[in-house]
């Protein structure tokens, strides 16, 4: 799991609480929870990679006696930008990730998938994990099927490469030459 930052919106934090879990009430084993990835969901995250999306996210949580393991499965559809033609496309999304939760005052370093969360916490909200999982489902290459994309924009993008075989030459490097 990546370690970068995600800029929440302010106004949006409180819809986030819904991503929350508390785990203290909750006996040792296996419990499981789902969540839906929506338009709100995606708004409360400054990151233009998505702009919209229905995902939706099942979660299980097996809790143990010193962590938590919660593994995410996520299914769905988001909205994002082509790279080709650089219209919005309709990108099916879906993984399996797996996070590991110790607990700890830093003694343990976290990794991709071990996080640690200081002694006497009782709650972890999941949705900055869930978001970053969407985000690493993506395709590398995010593209409309053959014959979809904007063909003007295309046109536009060529048309741009065409009849410049030979880039502008800095006329101080033609007087270099000439030293030759």
């Amino acid at each position: 799991m990546p370690t970068f930052a995600l800029p929440l919106k302010k106004e949006l934090t409180k819809f986030l609480r819904n991503y929350l879990i508390q785990f203290v009430g909750l006996k040792p084993g296996k419990h499981g929870f789902s969540f839906d990835a929506g338009e709100m969901f995606f708004e409360a995250f400054e990151h233009p990679e998505v702009s919209n999306g229905d995902v939706q996210v099942g979660l299980v949580l097996d809790k143990q006696s010193s962590m938590l393991v919660l593994e995410f499965e996520l299914n769905g559809i988001v909205n994002v930008l082509c790279d080709r033609c650089g219209d919005p496309l309709d990108q099916p999304v879906q993984g399996d990730f797996r996070l590991i939760v110790k607990f700890g005052d830093g003694e343990f370093e976290q990794t991709d998938e071990i996080i640690i969360l200081p002694h006497g916490e009782h709650e972890i909200n999941v949705a900055k994990y869930i978001y970053e999982f969407i985000i690493l489902a993506l395709p590398q290459r995010r593209i409309h099927p053959e014959g979809q994309c904007n063909e003007e924009a295309i046109k536009r993008i060529e048309s741009y490469g065409k009849g410049n075989d030979e880039p502008p030459t800095d006329p101080r490097w033609e007087a270099l030459k000439g030293l030759k």
